[in-house]
């Protein structure tokens, strides 16, 4: 592999990028991988050992409980893993844990066509596929997945709904098999046929437990695409335990907000969809909390997404050039947000009856409406707006003109205390007469070869470093906070077996290595190498 340093970055940051062995995945399904994303949670070996690839993980809570690497459906160029074989169990989910080379791991999904593959990974080691899994609807296409929540920690007494496809690979998941939906599923009752038959039995058994405030286990791994509903896996139960239904069409980006439970896991959940409309989800209660679309909303399909920092506001890029910011921070949207955390979907008999419809509708979750921005331009990109990220109070955002802006949004006097971005409400009152359009052009990075749409960037979670792919293969990376704007790139990384369009890379949590994902089914992954 060549990685070459145009500069001579600080110590903090790295002088070059390297392939550790069997750190290239190709997968089996042969369809473009749009989309890569790591989880959180560090693994920790467990005392006694044992088979990682045995079944008998599903206790341990790791994601490491589904199909052996020898039985997945994703292939690994080059052979066995360097990976050592004790059984793990989940360690911590704070990403300032301190980790061993020796010991941790950490876990990171790629999806693509209707499959989803998950790697366990650690520095200096290459991939690992722990578990794989197919959609049952074959025209099913994912654009992008997103860890959150927390699914189970612990096995319970009965097997996944989850099936084996004919080969006995690759875990094959259908819509039915759910807990219940946004769009209102139902609760099984009390009692039942006794007659009843294994899968149904287990069916009812996952609608029972509903509670997911409860769990303590992983992360849940969502994911979505062409079909415009969002399905969460529970990685120790092997099955799909929820969906979220809502959108009228394909669903492009999805975040989970940086907010956090009093546990430290985060529910808060944001699409953006072909429908030209954005949706705030409480994954935790399956409710859809807002729909943010209408008169001053995006006019095409929204591509892209991301939370500020604070969890307060995010950023929306789409098909008609445009970005907008969102508050979160209305008195009438932090009552939602508060509210969806009791919300629950409605059981057969709050239905049945008149009365008994009479009595639910109080019960029934009002979604909230949001139309206006706090913030809209069209003066940053001539194009559609692909890639939005915040950096601080700053926004980074990419178009296909080969080039990714740095810039600050400019808020007008009504809005601004002290400097400070106010309740926009209060604005409102105070008599904003438009949406600030303003903006002040701060850096560019300046891209090769990356003309083509839905090829994202991402930053490492210090924002420090930039990085992101191009058509031919190659990734380059920035120090985004240097003082010298006219600096080239920090480092190139590419290989000569890599030399098709790289849709998204992805920082590990701790910013020690680099994912990406090709449209010719690979999935790479770098460690970065510092003085």
């Amino acid at each position: 592999a060549a990685m070459t340093s145009t500069d001579s970055p600080a110590a903090v940051l790295p002088t070059s990028f390297r392939l550790s062995g069997k750190a290239i995945a190709k997968e089996s399904h042969k369809q473009p991988i749009y989309c890569v994303d790591w989880s959180t949670d560090v693994f920790m070996p467990r005392a006694g050992g044992g088979d990682a690839d045995e079944d008998a993980d599903v206790t341990s809570g790791a994601p490491a409980g589904g199909p052996s690497s020898d039985e997945s459906k994703a292939k690994r160029s080059g052979g066995g893993s360097d990976t050592d074989s004790s059984s793990s169990s989940i360690s911590s989910s704070e990403e300032d844990v301190i980790e061993s080379d020796e010991a941790s791991f950490r876990c990171l999904a790629s999806c693509g066509g209707n499959h989803v593959t998950i790697y366990e990974t650690r520095y200096g080691i290459g991939l690992n596929p722990r578990q794989a899994y197919r959609d049952a609807d074959k025209e099913e296409v994912f654009y992008v997945c997103a860890f959150g929540g927390r699914g189970m920690g612990s096995q319970v007494e009965y097997a996944p709904i989850a099936e084996l496809d004919d080969d006995g690979e690759t875990i094959v998941f259908g819509a039915d098999d759910v807990q219940h939906t946004a769009a209102g599923g139902t609760v099984a009752e009390e009692g039942g046929d006794s007659r009843e038959g294994p899968v149904e039995k287990r069916r009812k058994l996952l609608r029972s437990i509903a509670d997911l405030s409860m769990y303590d286990g992983p992360q849940l791994l969502l994911v979505a695409g062409k079909r415009g509903i969002v399905k969460a896996i529970d990685t120790v139960r092997r099955s799909l335990i929820l969906t979220l239904s809502g959108h009228g069409d394909e669903i492009y980006d999805m975040k989970f907000s940086p907010a956090i439970d009093d546990k430290g896991s985060k529910w808060l959940l944001l699409t953006a969809s072909k429908d030209e409309s954005l949706r705030l989800w409480n994954v935790q209660s399956a409710t859809c909390v807002a729909i943010f679309a209408g008169h001053d909303a995006h006019r095409d399909a929204v591509l892209t997404c991301g939370w500020h920092p604070l969890g307060n506001r995010f950023v929306s890029g789409g098909m008609d050039n445009s970005v907008k910011i969102w508050s979160l921070e209305s008195d009438k949207m932090m009552h939602s947000i508060q509210k969806s955390w009791t919300a629950r979907p409605l059981t057969k008999k709050d239905t049945t009856t008149a009365a008994s419809r009479t009595q639910s509708a109080g019960k029934v979750f009002t979604t909230l409406y949001e139309q206006t921005p706090i913030f809209s331009t069209s003066k940053v990109h001539l194009d559609y707006c692909d890639c939005v990220q915040f950096v601080g109070d700053l926004v980074l955002s990419k178009s296909i003109n080969d080039v990714i802006i740095l810039w600050k949004p400019i808020f007008s006097a009504s809005q601004l205390k002290n400097n400070v971005l106010i309740n926009y409400e209060h604005s409102e009152k105070a008599g904003a007469s438009r949406t600030p359009n303003e903006v002040q052009m701060l850096r560019q990075f300046v891209l090769n070869k990356c003309d083509i749409w839905f090829i994202r960037f991402k930053t490492d979670a210090d924002c420090r470093m930039l990085a992101i792919g191009n058509n031919i293969g190659e990734i380059k990376v920035w120090d985004i906070c240097t003082s010298n704007p006219t600096k080239k790139y920090l480092a190139k990384v590419d290989h000569h077996a890599c030399c098709t369009p790289v849709r998204m890379v992805a920082f590990s949590p701790d910013g020690r290595s680099l994912a990406s994902v090709c449209d010719d089914a690979t999935v790479w992954k770098w460690d970065v190498m510092r003085r």
